[in-house]
């Protein structure tokens, strides 16, 4: 009996070994760069943004290299639209639009602000970027809105500084995530971010030192992606305070303090 276990427990042993040699014989590379987020899907609604300029290359002290990836997102980091540079133009990046008969969040909803971001291969890194835009009449839009059909020129990009605090893992969440609130200590306000691979029942609490609920800053089904709550607490004694987060199975707790 003992010799038939352990066979039977050397068999995955074996099976990791063989997945791990057929990983090098295809040259394929054993460590995992960050996930990236599925662009694919096909909605059936969309808008098109096109690079027609030389000069959208401008990213500051960066500049877009052939490999690049750019990726455009919901509010709350769905992604809805990607693009591979090829290092020239014209180019095209699809946006595609959210399909009202499905429950969750799938794409951008009418005059939903376009969030271009930019994903570095060669360093695995993201950044967030600013972009301005006109119509095809070379008009100057505004503000770059998704609406069905539209088509949008891009006439820049800028590589957007980070001003609330949080250093960015990306425009979308690998996992369930509660960041630290911002600031900490803080008086009387403060913000409390986290992230949400798919969409779930959400709900975070605030609670005392001694364990009472005292603010229910969300309750409620919400999209995947990355969400900000602020947490005012003017009428609220100095001290510790605890603040969980629950979404789906997942539960994650903070500590923060309130001083006056």
């Amino acid at each position: 009996m003992r010799l038939a276990a352990t066979a039977v427990s050397a068999r995955p042993t074996r099976l990791r070994l063989t997945c791990l040699l057929l990983l090098l014989l295809i040259g394929l590379p054993l460590g995992q760069a960050r996930a990236q987020p599925a662009c694919s899907h096909n909605t059936g609604q969309n808008a098109t943004l096109l690079f027609l300029e030389p000069a959208v290359h401008d990213l500051g002290t960066l500049t877009l290299a052939p490999g690049d990836r750019l990726t455009l997102h919901t509010a709350t980091g769905y992604c809805a639209g990607s693009m591979t540079w090829n290092g020239g133009t014209p180019a095209s990046l699809v946006a595609w639009g959210d399909d009202e008969m499905t429950e969750d969040r799938d794409g951008l909803r009418p005059d939903e602000p376009l969030t271009l971001w930019l994903y570095r291969a060669a360093t695995d890194t993201y950044l967030p970027l600013d972009a301005t835009f006109t119509d095809l009449s070379q008009a100057p839009l505004p503000e770059g809105r998704y609406q069905e059909d539209a088509i949008l020129v891009v006439q820049s990009l800028r590589v957007r500084p980070l001003t609330n605090g949080y250093a960015e893992d990306g425009p979308f969440p690998a996992s369930f995530v509660l960041k630290p609130n911002y600031p900490n200590p803080f008086n009387p306000t403060t913000t409390i971010r986290y992230g949400l691979p798919e969409a779930a029942e959400v709900e975070l609490a605030v609670y005392d030192a001694v364990g009472r609920r005292v603010a229910l800053l969300v309750d409620g089904r919400q999209d995947a992606g990355y969400h900000e709550v602020t947490f005012e607490a003017a009428s609220l004694p100095s001290g510790l305070y605890l603040y969980r987060l629950r979404a789906g199975s997942e539960e994650h707790t903070g500590t923060m303090i309130l001083l006056k």
